[in-house]
């Protein structure tokens, strides 16, 4: 069963933070173990210890009454405490408190008491939405977003003047009451592009809708796109004109039939559209009429949809792609034959990422030599036959962890030890307001940026510099929006090439939201894996942030395309999959990972106890700068504490709040845990 559907609690938190609800809500089964005096004692010892887990973590998670917010309201966390979903929220707390809230905070959290009282007595107060750039790098949604606001016609109507009416402000709301009458009504105050009306699925789509509205449509990036539409033939040719092909190519929600597909042979984008499209009536018979129009590599050796079989793998040999595309494909009709067959032709590090394959001992040994056991490897893989007698048999071979040892640039060893940046923002100065969004997107998680209206100094020439800029930077992210490239981004570009021939930097072609449909890049930039900002119809929008990150750091980020959102890269460490206990941990202790981004501490596998922390209580990073979820875990079997332990606790802890907790903004592993 879907914990989400099952689970009121989880409807109420916003999908980056439900994770760490679900940790949070496994947890109280340990914590249920903590009923006798002593237990208790240990645990709030523990505490004592960590105080930063204590303040921060009360202020978030425990049910605080009013009179235990106001009798420490100096050392609360008052964001933290904005964003929790299990106060006692009601219309005189948040009065009580008006001061004290982060409202930006309470604009986005749906449950708070919704309502035109509680709505009027604080306008002035709210978050009532942000621009594009702000809600896809900085999470800011605010109230034109907020899905838990009693929406109305005449709640529209009333704050007209206020609403962000832009892309992903209301008119991206799936939660408003949509009518042909509301759309009419703001016909010219809506966002009809994507981002907005053309790409929301709560629309009431008709066909009598989308001719009604077709000159202002996003056809582009938004109706193309959309799933929601009533698809028909009939729909489709009407405005055949219209449509993007290219987008309209990897729509699953077509009808699609061999009849559809070769009545518009010659709009379709082959090569890259139809070729990925699952949706397709796959067919040995479709892909061979079409042979010579597939993209072999870039398509159909990586669509799972197609009716794999040996028979269909060899017959087309030599047109796969079999490195980035068999080797990864989850489809196939793995076995240890089918692996033997084309021993010579897979992508070896690919397959041990494959968690299709029929991972066995014997077949792990069959091939030991041919595996990666490294990171994004076999240590990684959480499909493996996990247990004890297969950790010591190839104990030398794993990658236990991070330990710190592994570095984003390590990569580099001609780079500069000191003064650097982890990636070179070089664009055209025209796309400068979507420049400085992305600038703080990437340094709120953690990512140091060189933008050159903070680096240039006035009164000293500045080509130099630039040159300087790149050389002191990991990576360089060449931005493109709807004037393309400028004058100086294109110096700076084959700068930028001529240093990743020579040292390995990373450089990274970024589409802008507002890049066209086909980018002309040089040929040098074109032929590396960009990425795509531009607003899709899907929910994933956030997903490219995460590409960029991976491509400047080399480390997948939490929800990287073709990843699986929960799948670590960290080594043994952070592979949930292992049979953890108590005593394997123990038997292991010198060679796992417990501090870093990728370390126990962040395992969501780790059978979390008293216990357990203790005994590696020198071990485990407590700090939320350190990415340990185990002060967040271990804060979290504090729900059943008394409320005099609290009371206890919290005179403990010093008298301003907790520090770390006071700049929660720039943090980057708060970023990645889904709390901005």
């Amino acid at each position: 069963m879907n914990d989400d559907a099952s689970n009121p609690r989880y409807a109420l938190v916003p999908a980056p933070e439900r994770a760490m609800v679900k940790a949070t809500d496994r947890l109280l089964a340990v914590a249920s173990a903590v009923n006798d005096e002593a237990e208790r004692e240990r645990l709030k010892a523990l505490l004592r210890r960590h105080p930063d887990c204590l303040g921060v973590g009360l202020s978030r998670r425990y049910p605080l009454d009013t009179n235990l917010i106001a009798r420490f309201a100096e050392r609360w966390t008052w964001r933290e405490l904005s964003s929790s979903v299990v106060l006692p929220w009601s219309l005189d707390l948040i009065e009580r408190f008006a001061d004290r809230w982060d409202w930006d905070v309470l604009s986005d959290n749906a449950a708070l008491p919704w309502g035109l009282d509680l709505i009027e007595r604080f306008a002035n107060q709210w978050d009532w939405g942000s621009d594009f750039y702000s809600s896809l790098f900085m999470n800011d949604a605010g109230l034109s977003v907020n899905t838990g606001l009693p929406w109305s016609l005449e709640l529209i109507e009333r704050y007209a003047d206020r609403w962000h009416w832009g892309a992903f402000g209301l008119s991206h709301n799936t939660a408003l009451p949509w009518s042909l009458d509301l759309i009419e009504r703001f016909g010219d105050r809506w966002h009809w592009g994507s981002g907005g009306l053309s790409v929301n699925p709560g629309l009431p789509w008709s066909l009598e809708l989308i001719e009604h509205y077709a000159d202002r449509w996003n056809w582009r990036n938004g109706l193309s796109t959309n799933t929601d539409l009533p698809w028909s033939l009939e729909l489709i040719e009407r405005f055949a004109d219209r449509w993007d092909w290219e987008n309209l190519s990897e729509n699953t929600a077509l009808p699609w039939s061999l009849d559809l597909i070769e009545r518009f042979a010659d709009r379709w984008d082959w090569k890259e559209g139809l070729s990925r499209n699952t949706a397709l009536p796959w067919s040995t018979v479709l892909i061979e009429r079409f042979a010579d129009r597939w993209g072999w590599k870039s398509g159909l050796s990586r669509n799972t949809a197609l009716p794999w079989s040996t028979v269909l793998i060899e017959r087309f040999a030599d047109r796969w792609d079999w490195k980035e595309g068999l080797s990864r494909n989850t489809a196939l009709p793995w076995s240890t034959v089918l692996i033997e067959r084309f021993a010579d032709r897979w992508d070896w590090e690919n397959l041990s990422e494959n968690t299709a394959l029929p991972w066995s001992l014997d077949l792990i040994e069959r091939f030991a030599d041919r595996w990666r056991w490294e990171f994004s490897g076999l240590s990684d893989n959480e499909a493996l036959p996990w247990n004890l007698d297969l950790l010591e048999r190839f104990t030398d071979r794993w990658t236990w962890g991070c330990g710190g040892g592994l570095d984003h640039r390590s990569g580099h060893p001609s780079m500069p030890d000191s003064g650097t940046f982890d990636c070179f923002l070089s664009h055209n100065s025209r796309d400068k307001p979507a420049v400085r969004a992305l600038a703080e997107g990437l340094r709120a998680r953690g990512i140091s940026v060189w933008l050159d209206e903070d680096q240039l100094r006035p009164g000293i020439p500045w080509q130099p510099l630039l040159e300087s800029g790149i050389r002191a930077s990991w990576s360089v992210a060449v931005l493109v929006g709807a004037d393309g490239l400028g004058p100086w981004e294109d110096l700076e570009m084959q700068a930028a090439l001529s240093l990743a021939v020579k040292d390995g930097c990373p450089v990274i072609p970024v589409l802008l939201a507002d890049a066209p449909a086909k980018p002309e890049l040089p040929m040098f930039l074109s032929e590396r894996i960009w990425v795509d900002l531009r607003p899709r119809a899907d929910s994933g929008y956030l997903t490219p942030l995460d590409r960029l990150i991976f491509g400047i750091t080399g480390r997948p980020g939490p929800r990287t395309a073709g990843r699986n959102d929960d799948q670590g890269r960290g080594g043994l460490s952070c592979n949930k999959a292992l049979p953890w206990s108590l005593d394997l941990i123990g038997r292991f202790a010198d060679r796992w990972s417990f501090d870093g981004e990728f370390g126990l501490s962040l395992n969501e596998g780790v059978p979390w106890s008293l216990d357990l922390i203790e005994r590696f209580e020198d071990r485990w990073n407590f700090g939320w700068n350190g990415g340990a979820r185990s002060g967040l875990e271990l804060l979290t079997i504090s729900h059943l504490l008394r409320r005099e332990d609290i009371i206890e606790l919290m005179e403990s802890l010093p008298e301003e709040p907790v520090t770390a907790a006071g700049r929660l903004r720039k943090n980057a592993v708060l970023m990645r845990l889904g709390y901005f």
